[in-house]
């Protein structure tokens, strides 16, 4: 069986689902190893996968710090340019490909990675003429290919040609092009859940959310079965893994609770960010089996995360999304469309409103009717299936998808739509500053795909 490396960056929204990929591959008899964040490692052995750390905790925690520099790519340009080019950049990149290359010696070898933050990867496929495939999170990726290759498109070939002048590898003229490059890439997500976004990028399967309902109770924490005990009607609060978030998100979140008079499970590893005096009706915890949890609430307050919408999903549990920075809106968007949550954008995050709305929901039953059929549709997709034939198919045709290591920019790798989804730069370089006239079209580029 072949011998699997998954490569992921970021937060538990964008590491956990890895771990569920390897999971199902581990299941089927594969030989798999995740390479993530040093902190992931413990819950990458409870899933029986070999685990690599790419960073010491140091390293992790002052990049997790910083992860507030992408939360305005317009307005806080800089920051934004400045995070890519230190996190994302050649000398991250060389030493991620470094730590890479020590597990690729084995001629079954695939290596699955991270769509733009994890493409160390994909030089390590190109350099050792690996099959490999990349994996897309949320669609928000796709609308925003453009968006990127206009801020940072051309620093990135540059840092990127730094590594590759490095590693003898020839150089690219086109950073997005580049990353689009793999001949099979993983979308997860169902094809109906965002359509034109898959089909606008070639080579792309959608297999679905790496959800599945479980409903046992063994491990939900004793404190939580009992506090759900009392048959009140309760809220899980959540906005993920990641500091990126407004600090008001739980304080209201938790003040429209109460206005309304219903339990409230906060659950954030970032003290910071919980409110002061929590009532006894509201349940702190640091972490907790949230998707476990979901299907004895009644409904889930959240950030609009791509994990946590799609976990909701699952369970067939109502959402109610505050929804901002990177793919939330677009996420929340999706979500309030299929008839399953009410989303509130930043501008609307007002006690009142969300608490009228939060017992509205409750005794809502077509919102429950609506959720409980999207959750048996999710149920009945066939994810573990669509990804073992996925494997299956780059062990058997392993020089199809090896990237060419003379590689030059195919302008056939992203489909083009009616001629509408065309993702070219105009390769203007970008050092500290971005120009006003371009700024007004990144504002109104960024605005149209964050629509609510």
């Amino acid at each position: 069986m072949a011998n699997i490396l998954l490569i992921t960056h970021g937060s538990g929204g964008d590491v956990i689902p890895f771990i569920k990929l390897g999971r199902i591959l581990k299941n089927v008899g594969y030989d798999v190893s995740i390479l993530t964040h040093c902190i992931y490692e413990k819950e990458a052995k409870i899933n029986g996968l070999d685990f690599i750390a790419i960073d010491t905790y140091e390293e992790y925690k002052e990049k997790n710090d910083k992860l507030t520099n992408l939360s305005d790519a317009i307005k806080q340009s800089k920051d934004y340019i400045e995070f890519n080019r230190k996190y994302c950049g050649a000398d991250t990149t060389y030493k991620e490909y470094m730590i890479i290359s020590q597990y690729c010696k084995r001629e079954d070898t695939i290596i699955i990675f991270r769509h733009r933050f994890s493409v160390a990867g994909l030089l390590a496929a190109e350099k050792y003429r690996l099959p490999v495939a990349s994996v897309f999170l949320a669609p928000n990726y796709i609308q925003h290919l453009e968006l990127h290759e206009e801020l940072i498109g051309e620093i990135m070939k540059t840092e990127m040609n730094m590594v590759r002048n490095k590693i003898g590898l020839s150089n690219i003229n086109n950073w997005t092009e580049w990353m689009c490059s793999p001949k099979l890439k993983i979308a997860l997500w169902p094809k109906w859940y965002a359509k034109e976004e898959t089909e606008s990028i070639k080579d792309m399967i959608a297999i679905g959310f790496p959800e599945k309902k479980n409903g046992n109770t063994d491990e939900i924490p004793e404190k939580v079965k009992e506090f759900l005990k009392n048959g009140k009607e309760t809220a899980i609060i959540t906005a993920g893994t990641s500091n990126a978030i407004n600090p008001n998100f739980y304080k209201i979140a938790v003040e429209s609770c109460k206005r309304i008079n219903i339990n409230g499970i906060l659950v954030t590893a970032f003290e910071e960010f919980v409110p002061t005096d929590l009532p006894s009706s509201i349940l702190r915890l640091q972490e907790a089996p949230i998707k476990k949890i979901m299907p004895y609430v009644n409904v889930v307050i959240h950030h609009g995360g791509i994990g946590t919408s799609s976990e909701a999903l699952s369970c067939g549990t109502p959402q109610l999304i505050m929804a901002h920075l990177a793919d939330r809106p677009d996420n929340a968007n999706r979500l309030k469309k299929v008839g399953v949550a009410k989303v509130f954008p930043e501008k609307k995050w007002e006690i009142d409103l969300i608490g009228k709305t939060l017992k509205a929901m409750i005794h809502d039953e077509v919102l429950s009717l609506s959720c409980k059929k999207l959750a048996e549709k999710i149920n009945k997709d066939n994810t573990e299936e669509e990804l073992r034939l996925i494997i299956k198919e780059l062990s058997e045709n392993k020089e199809k998808y090896k990237v060419n290591n003379l590689y030059r920019v195919n302008n056939n790798t992203l489909n083009n739509k009616d001629n509408k989804k065309k993702v070219i730069s105009n390769n203007k370089v970008i050092v500290d500053s971005i120009s006003e006239k371009k700024k007004k079209k990144l504002i109104e580029l960024l605005m149209e795909k964050r629509k609510i």
